[in-house]
């Protein structure tokens, strides 16, 4: 086997300890020390680094009965930070977030149907520098940004390769526009993908095999599989949003007939909807239903049906058993009650347990959080050792 260098090692030490920090919350150096196995010496070496590095600092003391109080280590929640974005179109929504994966600052603008190409990605550059200005922040201190996208990915190439609903979107280098306008690392992913990453951090440790759907413009999904996602060959899993269900059904601009989300995506439901002038928006639906207005309650449950048939179908692929609904609001909307209903109704003599269905806890300002999560994790994730034989 090919030893490893000091200088992996040394850093592999240190993201060590950065780790146990992240995960466990303020550490003494006697705590570090237990949890990581290292030397004292290297500790306090490692700690001394990590706080010049502006990574972490001192956050108080703990208690002791004993001589001075041990102080307490955590991550630098001022110096460093992770910037999200999270497309819908129209809506497309920013968050940037400190080490800890807290949102410091948040904002929201809307991509029109009748925009090129080059106005979305320049509205996407204005947005980020205007938010940079606004958080008082030089781009040194960025990490990177996470791009969520309703797109046909290929991760490898970390590159968006078409967005059916934006007419134009072929092979569009976004990517590299926005390192070009602000010197930062970027990251495009499918925008279910990191808003389930958020999602499933929420759960207990025993729910393991897991499905995130996200209710939006279009239906997309996340697959967690013994705990972790499910990416795919080139990061796009779970497209559920365009399986089809009805076998002569209404063409989809995907180029196929009868896609799932053609009957139950917030596009579909308003442009049903719409027919009636009563309302223009998504959420003016949902707040006639509360209010008892029949078509609506009646449109958003024969939406809330096709949901959950293609959801208990994936349920039965993936042998899951939590599902997490995202973006529908609360549990009283009437979609989110008859998909539920149907999920439980048709998986009823498949499941060994009950499948548990919930609503994500995920509201709409926080999606850009899906992205800084993705940033941070690759920053915590590196350096890797690479051992071989």
């Amino acid at each position: 086997m090919k030893p490893n260098s000091y200088g992996i090692i040394k850093s592999a030490n240190k993201l060590l300890v950065l780790n146990t920090i992240k995960k466990s919350g303020p550490k003494t150096t006697e705590d570090l020390v237990y949890s990581t196995r290292l030397s004292r010496p290297t500790i306090l070496s490692i700690i001394k680094e990590l706080t010049k590095d502006g990574l972490i600092c001192k956050s108080g003391f703990a208690e002791s009965n004993v001589g001075r109080q041990p102080a307490l280590f955590d991550l630098d929640t001022k110096t460093l930070f992770a910037i999200g974005i999270d497309f819908d179109f129209a809506p497309v929504r920013l968050a940037v977030s400190n080490l800890k994966g807290e949102i410091i600052y948040n904002r929201e603008w809307r991509v029109e149907g009748d925009w090129d190409v080059p106005d979305i990605v320049n509205s996407v550059i204005k947005n980020i520098q205007e938010s940079l200005m606004e958080c008082n922040l030089e781009s040194d201190s960025v990490i990177g940004i996470g791009l969520g996208l309703p797109a046909i990915l290929k991760i490898q190439d970390n590159k968006a390769i078409r967005i059916d609903r934006i007419q134009g979107w072929e092979d569009i280098p976004i990517n590299e526009r926005i390192t070009e306008a602000t010197g930062l690392n970027v990251f495009s992913r499918n925008d279910a993908h990191l808003l389930g990453m958020v999602e499933v951090s929420y759960l207990n440790d025993d729910a393991k095999n897991i499905l995130y759907v996200v209710h939006r413009a279009g239906i997309g999904m996340a697959v967690f599989i013994d705990g972790k996602l499910y990416e795919g060959n080139f990061g796009n899993s779970g497209y559920i949003g365009h399986t089809k269900i009805e076998l002569n059904g209404k063409q989809c601009e995907c180029g196929n007939t009868g896609c799932l989300e053609l009957y139950c995506s917030k596009r579909s439901i308003t442009d049903e909807f719409f027919k009636s002038k009563e309302a223009k928006e998504y959420d003016e639906i949902v707040s006639l239903a509360s209010r008892g207005n029949k078509k609506a309650v009646s449109i958003l449950r024969e939406a809330g049906m096709a949901l959950g048939y293609g959801i208990a179908n994936a349920v039965k692929l993936f042998d899951a058993t939590h599902v997490i609904i995202g973006d529908v609001g609360s549990e009283d909307n009437p979609l989110f009650q008859s998909a539920k209903s149907v999920i439980l109704e048709s998986t009823e003599s498949f499941s060994i347990q009950t499948v548990q269905v919930s609503v994500g806890k995920l509201d709409k300002s926080s999606f850009g959080l899906g992205g800084c999560h993705f940033v941070l994790d690759e920053f915590f994730s590196e350096p890797k050792l690479k051992l071989q034989a």
